[in-house]
Order: C-alpha cells, then structure tokens, then sequence
C-alpha cells in the first residue's frame, strides 16, 4: 500500500461507497504502520479438538460441522480475503475495486446477509447506537485483520483459504463422528 490509494478523498463529488474505501484503506494504512507486529496474535489453526467446532471467523461455539455461525461471519471473513488480495496485487488504486470494498463494507456494515438491520423511524436512539457501535466493531475488527502481515484466522487467508476450508470440513466431521461414536457406547 506505497501508493497513495487516499489522494481522491479530497473530492467533493466522491461517491459515499469510495469514500468508505478509502476511510477503511487510511485506517488499514494506519494500522499496518503503527501497530507492532506482535500484537497481530494469528488463530489460523484450532488449538484442540473443541475449537474444531468454532466458527473460523468469530470463535463461536458450534454444535454442527458448519464453518461459520452465520452468514455475516461467511461474508466478512469473505470480504477480508478480498481486501487482502487487491492489496497484495497492488489494485487497491483502482476507483471500480475501491467502489465495490465501499460496497461490501456498506453492506457488512448494514447487517449483510444476517439479516436487515432496523434503520429508521422504528429504532430508537439506543437502538441506532448499538447497531452504529456494532458496525464501527465488526469493521474495526476487519481493518485490524486486513492490516495484519499475516493472516490471523485461516479464513482470512485468500492464497490457501480452500485447501484449509476442506480440512476444517474434514477435521470438524472427524468430531463429529467421535462425539457420535462416544454417546453411541453409551
């Protein structure tokens, strides 16, 4: 990210979805440069049999061979392979690839495919902060994982993300069948 991605935020007649972008690029900028690498503590492998079961994007316990808790976890993870990728192919410059992560962070943002977040006449005031706070968390949380040099959950990986996804698969049906096994002799 040499190149100066951010020059455009200066124009007037910005579309909100680049300006998004390129808010989201100065603050991955911002933190690949000043936070020491250490602090990007990598969760690209489970540690035990039970972290098998959770969602590769959150930790959330699972009780099913399902890789994510939902389908916002799936897109944002998604969306970091992404980011991560045109980043690395130095195509973060290009206006159309800046439009569709402005995009994608709206709509990540929004509530994704977990369903509409309320806006409007019907969410009250404490309501709108919770679900602001909730999307200033979950993009935060993205920009940290799109800043690390490394990346920090196997599913944040856009080179290996489907040789991995396939051992997960395996690896979660193996606990599974185990703990099927074990209530069986029962």
């Amino acid at each position: 990210m040499d190149q100066d991605a951010l020059k455009d935020l200066e124009d007037p007649d910005l579309s909100d979805e680049r300006r998004l972008a390129l808010m989201f690029i100065a603050a991955v900028r911002h933190l690949y440069r000043s936070v020491a690498p250490a602090a990007f503590v990598s969760r690209a492998a489970p540690g035990d049999r039970d972290a098998a079961l959770a969602c590769v994007n959150c930790d959330t316990d699972l009780r099913s061979p399902a890789l994510y808790c939902s389908d916002r976890c799936r897109d944002v993870a998604k969306h970091i392979r992404y980011i991560r990728k045109i980043i690395h192919d130095e195509r973060i410059t290009v206006p159309d690839l800046q439009e569709a992560i402005g995009i994608r962070l709206l709509y990540i943002g929004s509530g994704g495919a977990g369903g509409p977040v309320p806006i409007g006449a019907s969410a009250t005031d404490a309501d709108a902060a919770r679900m602001h706070a909730e999307r200033d968390r979950i993009l935060g949380d993205m920009a940290f994982r799109v800043a690390a040099p490394t990346p920090l959950r196997a599913c944040d990986d856009w080179r290996n993300w489907e040789t991995r996804q396939r051992e997960f698969k395996l690896a979660r049906r193996g606990v599974i069948e185990a703990r099927i096994g074990s209530v069986a002799a029962e």
